[in-house]
């Protein structure tokens, strides 16, 4: 596969379309509720009275961030292949701008696609440390919710579901460590039932298999996993802070910790199908967030609003930039 993202063909039209009318509608539906009945005037009150310099400062702590990942990514590969950080940086923000305009988190498998491409890494293998990471961010989003939730009046019942969730978190990161740890073992089996599958399909099926599971070898060297435990919290961290720095600029009067509930709301919304930039789900998940703070909806629109322009648009122009340089082009992401 040498070719260039450019050159591969795009998904079939009619689920293209399937998955835009679907996040077109969950979009309109989340606008209306995070929208409907503030008043206007107090909303626009509070865009205008923001404090540009923070906002820009939050933006830039926000990019801070993507460097942070390059870094951890470098790391999470290094059992594989010792990659650049240039590398890794383009290929982390030129999977942002995808996962901005594509829905289904496209830009994940393009981010592979371009190291691979790049760097002469397995893409599967490269895809297979995205999903690692993935599942150690979730386990970071838990914690900082655990915390949120700790340190807010919330009925038990939610309290509950957070421990539940954090147990879930716990086991799969177990299993995923059992898993990479048993490889050679796990091999074996592999090769075995696999020959139960046609011929054609046997040797491709275990080479994605054994790359998969190449992307989460750091976690058989201890050291290295606690690097990567530590970037992950300092990826964390770094966006917290862009959080609790645009909270200022919008002069919201919130405890430090409302950042985390915000964070933790907006990785929820993002889930959703939406239409690109997380437009609506990303503004109603901030909304709700800082509603338990005590924020009025009017200036919790505002913020939000503030808060998705100064994240989304500096990364996706950077992103741009990143996908000149890899030759991807834009049209086709798009």
């Amino acid at each position: 596969m040498a070719e260039g993202i450019d050159q591969q063909p795009g998904p079939p039209q009619g689920r293209r379309r399937l998955a835009l009318a679907i996040g077109g509608v969950v979009t309109i539906v989340c606008l209306i509720a995070a929208f409907y009945g503030i008043d206007f005037p107090t909303f626009w009150a509070a865009i205008y009275g923001a404090d540009v310099w923070l906002l820009i400062l939050s933006a830039l702590v926000g990019l801070a961030s993507f460097n942070v990942r390059a870094v951890r990514w470098q790391q999470m590969l290094g059992p594989i292949k010792q990659i650049g950080h240039v590398a890794a940086y383009d290929a982390v923000l030129v999977g942002f701008l995808g996962n901005s305009v594509l829905p289904a988190r496209a830009g994940e498998f393009i981010r592979a696609h371009v190291l691979g491409r790049r760097e002469g890494v397995s893409r599967a293998a490269a895809f297979g440390s995205i999903v690692a990471e993935r599942l150690l961010d979730a386990i970071a989003l838990l914690a900082i919710g655990a915390v949120a939730v700790w340190l807010y009046p919330f009925p038990d019942e939610v309290r509950a579901k957070v421990h539940v969730g954090l147990g879930v978190a716990a086991g799969i990161i177990a299993v995923v460590v059992l898993l990479v740890r048993l490889r050679s073992q796990l091999h074996g089996l592999g090769t075995y039932l696999a020959r139960l599958l046609p011929a054609s399909w046997r040797e491709r099926t275990q080479s994605v298999a054994g790359s998969f599971a190449d992307g989460g070898q750091f976690l058989r060297e201890p050291l290295r996993t606690v690097s990567v435990i530590a970037l992950s919290a300092a990826v964390w961290a770094t966006v917290l802070l862009a959080i609790w720095i645009s909270l200022k600029a919008v002069h919201l009067d919130v405890p430090a910790t409302a950042s985390g509930l915000v964070l933790v709301a907006t990785a929820l919304g993002m889930l959703l199908p939406a239409a690109p930039g997380g437009v609506g789900t990303f503004e109603f998940a901030v909304i709700v967030a800082v509603s338990y703070a005590g924020v009025g909806r009017s200036d919790a629109a505002a913020y939000a609003v503030l808060l998705h322009a100064s994240q989304l648009v500096p990364g996706c122009l950077i992103g741009a930039v990143c996908a000149w340089r890899c030759q991807v082009k834009l049209s086709r992401l798009a």
